[in-house]
């Protein structure tokens, strides 16, 4: 079985004494909030994890430890990591000359088993009718 170290627990902002794995924080936060519902906690929004006082929250939003995570992506230079050469293919997607696809016509064309569907008396023309196109088929 694996140790804990400290660093894999946080302190409970609704109860000090509460001392929670942090992969189990948010289900705690949840069932602590119930129990507390006298505390008035602010989420931070840069990680819901974050419960603060209403009378820290503008320090705590200038300090946040995630801050920084948010700030990378804000300002980083246009996302230099998602920049590419243009891929050059002769595929041409827009060509729309080639028609719809209609499923039933492809299946009286080919040889693929379709079902007879309704009422007994069109279900045993349809068979008949399936006889004699498998017929045709076979002798192409």
């Amino acid at each position: 079985m694996e140790k804990n170290t400290g660093e894999d627990f946080a302190t409970c902002p609704y109860d000090n004494a509460h001392r929670v794995l942090r992969s189990r924080l948010q289900l705690h936060l949840i069932k602590c909030r119930l129990n507390h519902p006298h505390v008035e906690l602010q989420k931070c929004p840069l990680n819901q994890l974050h419960l603060v006082p209403e009378a820290e929250f503008e320090r705590h939003l200038m300090s946040c430890p995630d801050r920084k995570i948010i700030a990378h992506y804000k300002y980083v230079d246009e996302m230099k990591f998602l920049k590419h050469d243009p891929i050059e293919s002769e595929e041409n997607w827009d060509d729309t000359e080639s028609g719809n696809y209609n499923p039933e016509t492809y299946a009286r064309s080919n040889q693929i088993i379709r079902k007879p569907v309704g009422p007994p008396s069109k279900r045993k023309a349809f068979r008949h009718e399936e006889e004699e196109r498998w017929q045709q088929l076979n002798r192409l």
